[in-house]
């Protein structure tokens, strides 16, 4: 009896560390997904524009090549 008192005090008192403490994890993991998504959309931002100045030459070129009689 005694021991189930005891195990329903230190429950009770770890409780709010325990929720604490995983809440700090699942804002921790926000946080990363967040930082992961800025990095992604970066690269992938940057790989479009690079290719936008790589294609866009060239499109210009065959624009210019079909214009011509």
């Amino acid at each position: 009896m005694w021991g189930v008192l005891i195990f329903a005090v230190a429950v009770g008192f770890l409780a709010p560390a325990i929720l604490t403490l995983a809440l700090r994890l699942l804002g921790l993991a926000i946080l990363v997904v967040q930082a992961v998504a800025v990095v992604s959309g970066v690269v992938i931002g940057s790989l479009a524009w690079i290719g936008w100045f790589i294609v866009q030459p060239s499109a210009a070129r065959a624009a210019l090549k079909s214009a011509r009689p």
